[in-house]
């Protein structure tokens, strides 16, 4: 890649990155005050220019890419939850039944996680094994984090067991660890994410395991090719002395 594109393509992730984090804690400030972000005239505008931007972002790769194709595939889902589908209905005045508006409410938290973790990964590493990595890595806590928001929002007016968003996170993060928590959901939704966080969990955690175990192996690798180079030299050496003699 040449050095101006490798410039704008750094430039334009960090760009992404800042975005992605001011709508989580866009998100996560009217969700801790009781509002409904949705609602809210400024944060409209802030996802739809964060939109914009992701949008650039992909096009802009794909048009640096050697091949566009495999670009496309690779990016689609982030192309997909790029568009500002709140903007487009509040734009032509869509009314959509209570279910399908309840599962739009929470698509800026999807796209914020998920393009965080994306560009992330892209940005902090050339190593494909490592960049793979730091992806599922933020996806995992992004899922943790944003299921117990949406928890929250839920369970915490019915659910003893929930007071505030702490209680919330420690309840994710047991079930992303498949341990389960002492916290029971009450709601749909919650009972919803619990399967969700749980075969999440049961994907990603044997991913970090079998890297963790690639870099342990690949440093004792490491440590022991300078250990057994010396003797190889060594035994050269003494092999050239006895032909010398």
């Amino acid at each position: 890649m040449r050095k101006p594109i490798r410039i704008i393509t750094v430039v334009l992730h960090w760009v992404v990155i800042v975005m992605a984090a001011l709508l989580i804690v866009y998100i996560t400030r009217d969700t801790l005050a009781g509002r409904s972000f949705i609602t809210d005239a400024f944060y409209m505008k802030l996802q739809m220019w964060a939109c914009v931007v992701f949008i650039i972002d992909i096009l802009f790769g794909m048009i640096a890419a050697d091949d566009r194709g495999a670009f496309i595939r690779q990016n689609i889902f982030f192309l997909l939850v790029s568009i500002p589908y709140l903007n487009i209905m509040e734009y032509y005045d869509v009314r959509l039944n209570h279910t399908v508006a309840y599962l739009v409410h929470f698509i800026p938290m999807i796209r914020a996680g998920y393009v965080l973790a994306i560009v992330t990964g892209a940005l902090t590493t050339s190593d494909r094994v490592k960049g793979m990595s730091l992806v599922y890595t933020v996806l995992m806590i992004a899922s943790i984090y944003f299921c117990a928001l949406v928890f929250f929002i839920e369970e915490h007016t019915v659910n003893p067991g929930v007071h505030n968003l702490w209680d919330a996170l420690w309840w994710a993060f047991l079930d992303a660890t498949t341990v389960g928590s002492n916290i029971n959901s009450y709601t749909v939704t919650g009972q919803a994410l619990d399967v969700f966080l749980s075969a999440e969990g049961l994907v990603l955690f044997p991913l970090f395991t079998v890297y963790i175990t690639n870099v342990i192996t690949r440093k004792r690798s490491d440590w022991n090719a300078p250990e057994s180079k010396p003797a190889q030299d060594t035994a050269s050496d003494s092999a050239s002395g006895s032909a010398t003699i």
